[in-house]
């Protein structure tokens, strides 16, 4: 029996790969909207409620076909149709290549003109070879190996752990975390702004439950008491609508006079944000309940620690004013994992940790890129190897 999470639904994000191809892109499908992958254009209304695998474009992209190993019999594409669509002097300048230049041409074009594309359920593994291999910097040339050992130093699991996660890899961390933790667990999320910006990672992964995803403001953080602040102004706010709509109702000349849909639609409007409002200020009551004592009346470290880890990952700030924050309220047999492309905010994270005499087996690693390159093919070789 196929499983609710092997099933494609409308709006979820997805994995897109075509057949014979090396791009993966990360890709919401949505009725009505069309879907591209390397040139390849497609309505993706025909693969919803069928399980994930292989589908066929058919013509302009209108139709989508469940594609059927066990029945399906290799068919190899005519060589004169695959030079007739590039024209008729391409036709007679193969006729004058050698035997393996002509084997070479055949099996790129063939791979061009493929109509088979891979919708694959995103995993953290996909998505992180898809950011890598598209803009490494973005995701401060953060490679799946270096991932792994990530968690695997931070030591969580899905037992109810408390992890403290600051990133600027575009949620990849993040929703790694959360993963482990299979919402048994608390992932502190600590971002700028009012929201958390770009983390397509941890929207991509399509957890609808995110019971143990707690955003936490830096704001917040530092001064606990803006959230009764901002209780108290949201309140207000509430108090002059009423008021506001009363005085509407008490008037009956002003009410014919004001567009009643246009208040009704204010009126929703607000009342939206201010529920988004209160459910953000309720997970960072959460969020602070773990790192700060009394969090609604100071701003007192908290000293016996229940955190049981510290993840920090990213090349634009310092990793030491995040410690000085979080480093007291860590579990004695919780774990501090601190990466970044950068070697001085490495080595002051490491001076740091030494200087408080409460940590053993600390590690520094460095590891150089190197890449085991297999020409596929007959291709060009790699030229650049970048040192991380």
């Amino acid at each position: 029996m196929i499983s609710e999470n092997s099933i494609i639904h409308d709006g979820d994000y997805t994995i897109l790969q075509k057949v014979g191809g090396e791009q993966l892109r990360p890709c919401r499908l949505l009725n009505g909207q069309r879907a591209l992958i390397e040139k390849l254009s497609f309505d993706p209304k025909d693969a919803f409620g069928k399980p994930y695998g292989v589908f066929e474009v058919g013509s302009n992209g209108k139709t989508l076909d469940t594609v059927d190993f066990s029945k399906e019999t290799y068919q190899p594409i005519p060589d004169e149709s695959i030079l007739m669509q590039n024209g008729n002097n391409t036709m007679e300048s193969f006729k004058e290549r050698s035997h393996f230049s002509k084997e070479k041409y055949l099996r790129k074009m063939t791979k061009k003109h493929s109509v088979k594309v891979m919708i694959s359920r995103p995993t953290i593994r996909l998505l992180c070879l898809s950011y890598f291999n598209k803009d490494p910097e973005r995701l401060a040339h953060l490679r799946f190996g270096q991932l792994s050992l990530l968690l695997q130093l931070l030591n969580i699991h899905s037992c109810g752990c408390n992890v403290f996660v600051y990133e600027n890899t575009l949620g990849l961390l993040g929703a790694a975390v959360m993963e482990r933790l299979d919402n048994q667990g608390n992932c502190i999320f600590l971002h700028r702004g009012d929201w958390p910006q770009s983390i397509p990672c941890i929207d991509a992964m399509n957890n609808y439950c995110r019971d143990n995803f707690l955003p936490l403001r830096i704001t917040t953080f530092l001064q606990p008491d803006i959230l009764k602040n901002e209780e108290e102004s949201d309140q207000l706010k509430i108090q002059r609508r009423q008021s506001h709509s009363q005085e509407i109702q008490d008037d009956g000349k002003n009410i014919s006079t004001i567009d009643v849909g246009n208040l009704n639609e204010s009126d929703s409007s607000l009342q939206s944000l201010l529920e988004r409002r209160a459910e953000r200020r309720k997970k960072e009551k959460r969020a602070l309940d773990v790192l700060l004592k009394n969090s609604t009346e100071g701003n007192e470290v908290l000293n016996e620690g229940k955190l049981d880890g510290i993840l920090l990952a990213g090349r634009t700030f310092d990793t030491v004013d995040v410690l000085k924050q979080v480093i007291d309220g860590l579990r004695l047999s919780g774990s501090v994992v601190v990466y970044s492309p950068i070697k001085q905010h490495i080595l002051k994270a490491w001076n740091f940790l030494r200087s408080t005499n409460s940590f053993i087996d600390m590690q520094i690693q460095e590891q150089f890129c190197r890449t085991y390159q297999i020409l596929p093919n007959q291709t060009h070789p790699l030229m650049q190897q970048p040192v991380i």
